[in-house]
């Protein structure tokens, strides 16, 4: 689509610069106006198209990160780790043992003189 709204335009700009001297003002100015118009499609599906793109690349990211943790969580759990880590994007897995909530939450009340 994007190819064809190109070379529309393309064409439209050709004949117009061709032409341009046989024009009246008032031809010029509709001249100028079809392609400032055929521009502007052009840019906005251009942009969709872009939006697409991105939006099927977030899709398609979000599939493989699901699929890798669910691979990722498997390995932790089977090889009884506390945590796995990636160098880049911080902490991929957590054991249950590596979770301090409860034990936070105890000290706290011990401090606090609740002891509970």
């Amino acid at each position: 689509v994007l190819k064809v709204l190109l070379a529309d335009f393309e064409k439209m700009r050709a004949e117009a610069e061709k032409d341009l001297a046989k024009l009246t003002a008032d031809e010029r100015t509709e001249r100028e106006k079809q392609l400032q118009k055929k521009n502007r499609e052009f840019q906005n599906r251009q942009r969709e198209a872009q939006e697409e793109l991105k939006q099927a690349e977030t899709d398609y990211l979000k599939r493989i990160t699901t699929k890798l943790g669910a691979i990722i969580a498997r390995i932790g759990e089977d090889g009884e780790y506390t945590a796995i880590l990636d160098r880049n994007n911080g902490v991929f897995y957590t054991g249950k043992e590596a979770d301090l909530t409860p034990l936070l939450v105890k000290m706290a009340n011990e401090r606090s003189g609740n002891g509970q």
